[in-house]
């Protein structure tokens, strides 16, 4: 077991990795994903001092400390951009929701149609049939948990009886 301390170096930030050489090369490409977050099969891992890229069979004991990490994506991505596509970037940035934030726009969104075209057709039958299903659904589940209400409240007023009888043969 060899404890290795690492400075890498990707974009802009540096980090230090402790590292037992012992654990493979894998498993130093995971500590740079959870730092990174670039993937590993995304990473090019660069040792700075000879200036070679490290593999998977590379011998990390005699690797320099300072390594530098480079996406495979940010390689490919390196092409200059016009000034005015890195404005709508930033603008793009700010538009950017989640799935759950999407999710509940979009249903919103379809219950206004839906809302909208009941009223617009002055028809209730389209409208009924697609709430139907959803109204019977409802409707079995309140039947289930009404149904388990009632076992629940029997069971409670049996054990009360059967207290009641204990209490009364220790009298």
């Amino acid at each position: 077991m060899v404890a290795r301390k690492f400075q890498v170096r990707h974009n802009d930030a540096d980090f230090v990795v402790d590292y037992d050489t012992d654990d493979g090369f894998e498993t130093l490409k995971f500590q740079l994903f959870s730092l990174t977050s670039v993937v590993p099969d995304d990473q090019k891992i660069i040792a700075v001092d000879e200036n070679r890229v490290l593999s998977d069979d590379s011998d990390l004991i005699s690797v320099a400390e300072r390594l530098r990490l480079v996406s495979v994506n940010d390689e490919v991505n390196e092409q200059p951009q016009p000034q005015s596509s890195s404005h709508i970037a930033g603008n793009d940035a700010a538009l950017v929701m989640t799935d759950e934030e999407l999710a509940r726009i979009l249903q919103a969104e379809e219950e206004a149609l839906m809302l909208q075209q009941h009223f617009a057709g002055g028809s209730t039958e389209d409208f009924e049939k697609q709430i139907r299903p959803y109204i019977d659904k409802v409707r079995m589940v309140c039947c289930f948990l009404y149904q388990c209400m009632m076992i629940a409240s029997i069971f409670n007023f049996l054990c009360y009886l059967f207290a009641c009888l204990v209490a009364k043969k220790k009298m």
